[in-house]
């Protein structure tokens, strides 16, 4: 066979057998080569830089300590946020509004059985360590006879020996000492009365913490007053308040710093504050003693104030903010804050 030379070759006619694949004499293209398998090229290293693990010194580690430090007191301000003590109710996720109470269809019928006993909540919550200071029998109230409109009218600037004054002692305080603690159980202030005015009636339970040295029936007379006051929620016939040793649609509570920091979690009061929880308005002691550097001498006005804000919560009452320099504040802005340039006003209806 003439084998011919060039990159292009010509068919031609297969003369050798044994260059024909199938043996014929056809036509057939160039003997076929052998074809081996093909070798892998060699795997090729990547030379990555290698990563050495971070190590603080004590200098960034001390650096990043105090910056979480700061972040937790910043988040800590920021939820209770305290004016001289702090507010009286504190949001620190978001207020803690109650469903309004479903009203009672008539004034209930009024008795004074003995006091009945609750143990107040044990939920976990910041408290204010603290020892008790005087102390009264342990369950029992003083049935000094303060009549709502004696509570309503009490003088605000009358001082008495002890540093109290004739609004003080018509508020039911018997001294100025703030115990921080107490056993934690509430007692149902005895007795009870007709609601006086029109409208949806609510009945109201006042309780006391046990050991506090205050005349319950006074706090009980002073609650009831505030409420029922024509600028109160009442206003125009909308509701009233009977006053019930029994079955309540609102619990007003009067408890301790530390008892009413626990009943008031998982709010952040630190005793200082209070709040509303539920059907209950839980008011801090520290708040009935002392009051507020902006109501000043006004304490009575201040606990009219507590009692209509921390009510107003139960009853379904949000928030509300300072309208403007030299306005009224509304009862629903947190005023133990700061007045924040309104004027301090204790009522829903001034």
């Amino acid at each position: 066979m003439v084998i011919v030379p060039g990159a292009n070759r010509r068919r031609r006619a297969c003369t050798n057998r044994a260059l024909c694949p199938d043996g014929a004499r056809s036509s057939c293209d160039d003997p076929v080569v052998p074809q081996f398998p093909p070798v892998p090229s060699p795997r090729r290293e990547v030379n990555r830089p290698r990563r050495n693990p971070v190590f603080l010194g004590p200098v960034a580690l001390r650096t990043l300590a105090a910056s979480l430090a700061l972040l937790v007191v910043a988040a800590v301000w920021g939820m209770v946020r305290p004016h001289g003590a702090s507010s009286e109710t504190v949001t620190a996720l978001a207020p803690v509004v109650a469903p309004a109470p479903s009203p009672s269809s008539s004034t209930p019928p009024m008795s004074s059985p003995a006091p009945s006993v609750v143990e107040a909540s044990t939920a976990a919550g910041a408290a204010v360590a603290g020892d008790i200071t005087g102390g009264g029998p342990e369950g029992e109230f003083s049935s000094t006879s303060v009549s709502e409109a004696e509570a309503a009218d009490a003088p605000v600037s009358a001082v008495s020996s002890g540093g109290l004054t004739a609004a003080d002692r018509a508020a039911g305080l018997r001294s100025t000492a703030v115990p921080q603690r107490g056993p934690g159980t509430l007692v149902v202030v005895p007795g009870g009365a007709n609601a006086p005015g029109k409208g949806t009636v609510y009945r109201v339970r006042v309780e006391i913490e046990k050991n506090l040295n205050v005349d319950g029936q006074a706090v009980a007379a002073t609650v009831m007053a505030t409420l029922n006051d024509s600028h109160s929620w009442g206003h125009g016939g909308r509701m009233t308040f009977a006053r019930t040793s029994g079955k309540a649609d609102i619990r007003v509570v009067l408890a301790t710093p530390q008892t009413s920091a626990k009943m008031c979690a998982p709010l952040v009061t630190l005793g200082k504050v209070s709040c509303a929880q539920g059907n209950a308005a839980i008011l801090t002691y520290f708040r009935w003693v002392t009051g507020t550097p902006d109501y000043g001498a006004d304490r009575t006005g201040y606990r009219r104030y507590l009692v209509n804000h921390e009510v107003g919560h139960v009853l379904g009452h949000h928030h509300e903010y300072c309208p403007g320099k030299g306005k009224r504040a509304p009862v629903m802005m947190q005023q133990t804050k700061g007045l924040l340039g309104c004027v301090k006003n204790s009522w829903p209806f001034p």
